[in-house]
């Protein structure tokens, strides 16, 4: 798109949010204007809503998508699923001797002197956690080749459950 010998199109760029319930698209111009766009999420097919923001915010800058020269595309819909537990029920298989590796974990306490500080819960419960026999060394070896029964195993147990 030129306008007076600028070309406003160059350096276009697309932002992506995809929420809950809406998908927010931005589209800014090398020169300033900015493009908003909030569509209806579709929970089916997240790319339906993604695809019609952009599409909007297009159109209403009178670009086509080969101007465009940066995408950036963010989500809340996997953060908000993990706070409110309201995903799939999800099974974890480790190597052995790492099943609970979710229950360790190795992150830093917000206030490490805070007693009334709570660990989080893990987001797979140890009875969905199963381990499979193999083993690799630090420098990637392999010590244990892995064993495709102890797989099968795992499963069969979710499945089973």
């Amino acid at each position: 798109m030129s306008t007076g010998g600028r070309n406003f199109a160059r350096g276009a760029r697309i932002g992506v949010d995809v929420g809950g319930t809406f998908t927010d698209v931005v589209l800014t111009l090398s020169d300033g204007r900015v493009h908003v766009n909030k569509t209806t999420t579709t929970p089916i097919d997240p790319g339906e809503g993604v695809a019609i923001g952009v599409a909007a915010v297009l159109a209403e800058a009178g670009l086509d998508p080969h101007d465009v020269t940066e995408v950036v595309h963010g989500t809340t819909v996997a953060s908000n699923t993990i706070l409110q537990k309201t995903g799939a029920q999800t099974g974890l298989l480790t190597t052995r001797g790492f099943r609970d590796v979710l229950e360790i974990g190795r992150i830093r306490t917000p206030g490490m002197f805070d007693l009334a500080w709570r660990k989080p819960e893990p987001l797979v419960p140890r009875r969905w956690r199963r381990e499979a026999l193999e083993r690799m060394g630090a420098d990637g070896t392999v010590v244990t080749p892995l064993d495709e029964a102890s797989v099968v195993q795992a499963a069969a147990f979710f499945l089973d459950d």
